[in-house]
């Protein structure tokens, strides 16, 4: 009876090491799976950062530009202000000499 009992014992022993063996397995395949999973996960964040550079970089380009642009508009409002005042002067001057015919 004792033998049987052993046996008995030692078979269980068997399974649960056997079982054990398969859960070792199955936890080394998912910690494999966690590292890959965080290796990419690393590999897109890289890849993200250096997206967010190239608009920062992008966005300052533009911003530079703009503030050209915004120069030369300002510049030809400028100049524009100033020819529209001097035909102001040239045509109140013509008013009040009764503006010139011409002689055709």
């Amino acid at each position: 009876m004792a033998a049987k009992s052993a046996a008995a014992v030692a078979a269980l022993a068997v399974a649960a090491a056997a079982a054990a063996e398969e859960a070792a397995e199955e936890t080394e395949a998912a910690a494999r799976a966690a590292m890959e999973a965080a290796i990419l996960a690393k590999s897109a964040a890289e890849r993200a950062k250096q997206a967010a550079r190239h608009a920062a970089e992008a966005a300052l380009l533009f911003s530079v530009t703009t503030e050209g642009d915004r120069a030369r508009a300002d510049q030809a409002v400028t100049e524009a202000e100033h020819a529209e005042q001097g035909a102001r002067d040239r045509f109140h001057v013509a008013q009040e000499e009764g503006f010139p015919k011409d002689s055709d």
